[in-house]
């Protein structure tokens, strides 16, 4: 792909866009919220402390804020969190630790845009209904920390509005969380897994917009 070395014309398709999919795309574009607000609480629980004392406390304040006041899990969110509160300091720069509020502001969006795009492009069923027909998307990037969340092991969970999460094995919890937490992290996302597999997500817009403008007036 580098090297160029396609017919542009032969080997590329642009499937025309049928009236039945106009305004298709919104369904994504209307959950961005989400995603910067969940991006929005990593920053401030992240500004409180990373050091390995906080680690545990913070991925799991993190969790029940998403059960209780969020009330929608996001799993890529959740990864992220997990690996920055874990000790990955190389994801730091998708939550702009140490920048003022107006650069910590259009980071974040452009972290949710990042995850937007991410979340689409791995989204096979979704994009077979867009373009009408089977599908298989193929999502690349050179950008290590969005290669760390997107990761394999946890394409099989990615569905937009996914109530996944990735259970973590032994082998693969960031330095700062013992095997004993990880366990019981495990445990407890199966719970509430479980408990939620049946529920209908509701979002409530004003809610969602409240915690936004909430969470940006602590940013430091």
């Amino acid at each position: 792909m580098k090297r160029f070395e396609f017919n542009y014309e032969l080997n590329y398709k642009v499937f025309p866009r049928r009236e039945s999919l106009k305004g298709s795309i919104k369904p994504f574009t209307s959950n961005l919220n989400l995603y910067y607000e969940g991006l929005l609480k990593i920053r401030e629980l992240a500004s409180q402390g990373l050091s390995k004392e906080f680690s545990e406390k913070n991925i799991v304040h993190f969790i029940d804020w998403m059960d209780s006041d969020l009330n929608v899990m996001l799993g890529l969110e959740f990864s992220l969190a997990l690996e920055i509160f874990g000790g990955n300091t190389k994801l730091l720069t998708m939550i702009s630790i140490g920048s003022n509020s107006e650069q910590t502001k259009k980071r974040l969006w452009g972290t949710a845009w990042d995850l937007f795009h991410a979340r689409m492009s791995c989204n096979r069923p979704q994009i077979s209904r867009m373009v009408g027909r089977e599908t298989d998307p193929i999502f690349v990037t050179k950008d290590y920390a969005l290669f760390k969340i997107m990761a394999p092991s946890v394409l099989h969970g990615i569905r937009f509005n996914s109530t996944m999460f990735k259970i973590t094995q032994s082998n693969e919890y960031p330095h700062h969380y013992s095997r004993e937490f990880m366990d019981k992290l495990n445990e407890k996302l199966l719970r509430l897994s479980v408990d939620r597999v049946s529920e209908k997500i509701d979002i409530d817009d004003s809610n969602v917009l409240s915690i936004i403008k909430s969470l940006e007036s602590n940013l430091e």
